[in-house]
């Protein structure tokens, strides 16, 4: 493996480890809204999805755009 194939796969690792931080801290957030906030669930969870989705996305396209950059 290539030294620069190497760095890509450390930049990617960092990335999806910065995602899933992001994704944790966002579900703490929204449990702590539902707790605070009576009768906010809904919103609360259309939220959490919404950007659980947008984060999912933003993960796997990285995702396979390392992997397209290490086969080239």
């Amino acid at each position: 493996m290539s030294d620069i194939s190497q760095g890509r796969d450390v930049i990617g690792q960092e990335n999806e480890a910065k995602i899933v931080e992001l994704l944790r801290i966002m579900l703490k957030q929204a449990i702590y809204l539902m707790d605070l906030l009576p009768g906010i669930e809904s919103k609360a969870s259309g939220l959490l999805f919404t950007s659980f989705t947008s984060l999912k996305n933003i993960f796997f396209a990285a995702k396979s755009g390392t992997a397209e950059q290490n086969n080239c």
